[in-house]
């Protein structure tokens, strides 16, 4: 038959239609994706169409359009930038331009396609190229978003769904546990941070049974309850055995949900953190030390 496409009003009470097939009947739906594509240069009536949304399912969160609870990140490839603010000046049509908390989306495929998972094994994403996704999405304070697209049989395919287990092993091995002895981050200066081995000091002995630790990356985050505040920080360590002299690891943006930052292996039995810039007021949620081989 013949395709009719509708317009005006006839539209949105199409659209409004199959959105509610989608957000009734199956029970909290916790997010709807609203990609970019036209739809004929039809204007829709968005006030109308949100309003519907927001009835039927109230705790959702929107992506990128109209009025969004998160944005995209820029690009498909799953990377974002260093630096990541979640507070951002909010543009979009109708908006009064404050800002507004937006976290970023990093999506990304698996293989070379959205969709297909029929002829294209060979381009799935090797497992060092995956996890290097995550600490540059994740470990910049973003969400790391997958596409695998579903085989003939609506499952997901075998070699994609092994490379998963694989990837989530992997990230456990990695962050499932800092380095034992570092305890919680404490305050010792203004904007000052320090997690350290228990007995430290800074005077140099031969018989110090304080032993420093391999060290080669921090995790940072911050309470986001009241919004992100960091804009610039730094990582120092105390060197092995001039304790009390100290060399910068890391020097960084914004920490956000998460912050991982990868330096040099080095020996250490203290780490501190020097925010240098803020927007407002900030609260740090965690500081914890890693060792990866």
């Amino acid at each position: 038959g013949q395709t009719v496409f509708k317009e005006g009003k006839e539209y949105d009470d199409y659209f409004i239609n199959q959105i509610t097939e989608l957000l009734i009947g199956y029970g909290k739906i916790d997010y709807l994706w609203f990609d970019g594509c036209g739809s004929q240069d039809h204007e829709y009536d968005r006030d109308r169409i949100i309003a519907a949304i927001r009835g039927m399912q109230p705790e959702i969160r929107i992506f990128a359009m109209w009025d969004p609870d998160s944005r995209w990140v820029g690009n498909e490839d799953g990377y974002a930038p260093l630096c990541n603010f979640n507070e951002v000046n909010y543009t979009a049509e109708k908006s009064d331009g404050t800002r507004k908390f937006l976290p970023s989306e990093c999506d990304f495929k698996m293989r070379s396609t959205w969709f297909d998972c029929e002829d294209n094994e060979d381009t799935i994403k090797e497992l060092e190229e995956l996890v290097g996704i995550y600490e540059m999405s994740v470990g910049r304070g973003a969400n790391f978003l997958i596409n695998i697209g579903p085989n003939r049989r609506g499952l997901l395919p075998e070699k994609d769904t092994a490379r998963l287990l694989e990837f989530g092993e992997e990230i456990r091995r990695r962050y499932g546990e800092a380095i034992e002895g570092f305890g919680a981050p404490r305050q010792v200066g203004e904007d000052e941070f320090a997690i350290e081995l228990p007995g430290f000091t800074t005077e140099s002995s031969e018989n110090d049974p304080v032993k420093p630790q391999l060290v080669n990356r921090v995790v940072l985050s911050e309470d986001l309850t009241n919004g992100q505040g960091v804009t610039g920080f730094e990582l120092w360590a105390n060197l092995p055995a001039y304790k009390g002299k100290q060399v910068c690891l890391y020097k960084g943006d914004t920490i956000g949900h998460k912050a991982i930052c990868l330096f040099p292996t080095m020996r250490t039995a203290r780490i501190t953190l020097r925010v240098t810039g803020h927007e407002g007021g900030y609260a740090l949620s965690g500081m914890k030390a890693y060792f990866v081989r």
